[in-house]
């Protein structure tokens, strides 16, 4: 199956798990999307937001460290990541 279709569907069952509150289940999807393109966007900021609502800090953090470091000029990443150390 073609890699776009693929990283869509992963996208799509990983929100519909977030909709339903079963977050593990989504952060493998994103997981599954990042296995496709390591510096995916979309799946990073995702991972790194539902890394941020299950309580782990850290790994949150260390998404959101690598938004920063793969757009630099990105102020919304920045700013997630400032909010994320309150």
């Amino acid at each position: 199956m073609p890699k776009p279709i693929v990283r869509w569907f992963y996208n799509n069952v990983a929100a519909w798990c977030v909709l339903f509150r079963q977050r593990d289940l989504a952060i493998e999807y994103y997981r599954k999307m990042l296995a496709l393109d390591p510096n995916d966007a979309v799946a990073l900021a995702s991972l790194g937001f539902n890394y941020a609502q299950q309580g782990r800090k850290r790994d949150a953090l260390a998404i959101f460290d690598r938004m920063v470091a793969l757009t630099p000029d990105d102020a919304e990443m920045h700013f997630d990541r400032g909010f994320l150390l309150q």
